[in-house]
């Protein structure tokens, strides 16, 4: 197989790019024809809800046919999970 269907979405532009790549090619160099700005994007393969980031380095081929590109998601504040019980009808302390 000398080339493969890719394409990819870019959210911020909300373009669509539909290309044939040869296998081998870096996802830092199809997102560069593009003109894709990949450092400031978080890249998934396939859909981002399955939530496999592709880095700059990894090499394309048969297996993934679909690039998703976002802009970086905020990181969620992580919080304790607070668990109370309750006491003769009332809340006790945490525990």
């Amino acid at each position: 197989m000398t080339r493969v269907p890719m394409v990819v979405y870019d959210q911020p532009s909300d373009a669509i790019h539909a290309i044939e790549v040869p296998p081998g090619t870096t996802v830092a160099a199809l997102l560069d024809h593009l003109q894709v700005a990949w450092a400031v994007r978080e890249v998934f393969a396939g859909s981002p809800l399955r939530q496999l980031k592709a880095d700059a380095t990894d090499v394309l081929g048969v297996g993934e046919l679909t690039l998703f590109a976002a802009p970086p998601q905020p990181h969620a504040a992580v919080m304790p999970c607070i668990r109370l019980r309750l006491v003769s009808g009332g809340m006790s302390d945490a525990l």
